[in-house]
């Protein structure tokens, strides 16, 4: 009688001893020497007719900011341009081994953030770009954006490499911290604010320590004061045109506010009860359009200010539109085994789910 759950029958099943022989033989298949290597194909296409093809299905009235924000620097560039290069290094050699990729890890995608329980957790907070894929393009992104953001600070070549080196030297260690723990330790495992600060040489830990004291100490009243002011005896989410900007319907003709309550509705058929309950007992009081990022400016994203009892009592909800991943044309090769979504916004759920299971 088989008693495993259906998805465990689709697992890899084998021990940690057979996982790591496996991984060792690999390097016979692929060496890490080889994945240093980027010969540029005859053919390649133009970096900029990339980004022009993705902005066909942006907001045209925000394309300039979309090329002002990648122009700032090298390092911008390459924030921006997820397309660029996944198109660049997806030709390269990989071992083959199916992950669920970021698709998009660079180092400003890092941050401390605060966890369902309030605590400060340090975790990467965008997943735009997840998909199946190979590891190694997750990793190459990330080390070139050690470096841009090195050369953007003025660091000299040593430093760069140390970073690099560091970088490939800490998720190595985690990957094999991570391969002995069960599968409940690994579901329940985050790098907490005490572990970052240990991570952190003596002279920056007291630095580092004040910031993450300021951080506990933000609220929804202080985001409140930033992001609104008071029209008429009620709160309204400040302008600034064309990054923030107040408008009442949709190109359709639809109200913006009707098309969000419909939205978020549709949200909370997805949720748990207890959130679903929690967020229900708030009213929608303003919204507005708001460019995010680089590489996602363009796309439709809008801020929903809302509140529960009273004005001392705000919400803020962030709607963003999920476009296709820009690994997704690589990624035929590794996708067997893995959830298929029905729809962009999906993807990017079951990614970060996949992300915090492994």
């Amino acid at each position: 009688m088989n008693n495993k759950l259906s998805y465990s029958n689709l697992s890899n099943m084998r021990s940690v001893a057979e996982r790591l022989a496996a991984g060792k033989a690999l390097r016979q298949k692929v060496k890490r020497s080889d994945l240093g290597v980027y010969t540029p194909a005859s053919n390649r296409p133009d970096p900029l007719d990339l980004l022009a093809a993705q902005t066909k299905t942006r907001l045209s009235d925000l394309i300039p900011v979309y090329y002002e924000r990648m122009l700032a620097s090298p390092f911008a560039f390459l924030r921006g341009s997820a397309a660029v290069m996944i198109q660049d290094i997806a030709s390269s050699p990989t071992t083959g081994i199916s992950v669920q990729a970021c698709g998009d890890m660079h180092v400003s995608n890092f941050g401390v953030f605060a966890s369902a329980e309030r605590n400060l957790v340090f975790a990467i907070n965008d997943f735009d770009e997840t998909y199946p894929g190979a590891w190694e393009w997750d990793i190459k992104r990330l080390v070139t954006s050690a470096i841009a953001a090195g050369r953007h600070l003025k660091a000299d070549k040593t430093l760069c490499e140390e970073a690099v080196r560091a970088t490939l030297q800490s998720y190595r260690q985690h990957l094999h911290e991570y391969a002995q723990m069960s599968y409940l330790e690994l579901w329940y495992a985050q790098i907490e604010e005490a572990e970052l600060l240990k991570k952190l040489p003596d002279e920056q830990q007291q630095k580092a320590a004040r910031i993450l004291a300021k951080a506990r100490e933000r609220t929804h009243l202080q985001t409140l004061d930033k992001l609104t002011e008071l029209v008429n005896e009620q709160q309204q989410i400040i302008e600034s045109p064309p990054l923030v900007i107040r408008a009442e319907t949709l190109s359709d003709g639809r109200s913006i506010v009707e098309a969000l309550k419909e939205l978020i509705q549709s949200y909370f058929a997805s949720i748990g009860s207890d959130r679903r309950f929690l967020l229900s007992r708030y009213r929608i009081v303003d919204v507005a359009r708001k460019v995010v990022g680089v590489g996602s400016v363009g796309t439709r994203c809008w801020v929903v200010y809302l509140e529960g009892k009273d004005r001392n009592d705000p919400l803020f909800l962030q709607i963003k539109e999920a476009q296709s991943s820009v690994l997704a044309p690589y990624a035929e090769s590794f996708q067997e085994g893995r959830a298929f979504s029905s729809h962009e916004g999906e993807r990017v759920v079951i990614g970060i789910c996949a992300n915090c299971a492994t």
